[in-house]
């Protein structure tokens, strides 16, 4: 998702089965490759968590 104000600000999010997970980790373009790789990341966390 991307907002068009300022820099073009990213909001990353994942769909799982019915459900969107919202990411809390946001870019601009300069630094979006590194924030995608840790959004991922943070997801992998989530649904280790998840299936425990």
């Amino acid at each position: 998702m991307r907002f068009f104000f300022g820099k073009g600000y990213r909001v990353y999010y994942k769909e799982l089965d019915d459900v969107v997970v919202l990411i809390v980790a946001g870019s601009d373009k300069s630094n979006q490759n590194k924030i995608i790789k840790q959004a991922n990341s943070f997801f992998d966390d989530y649904i280790n968590r998840r299936t425990k």
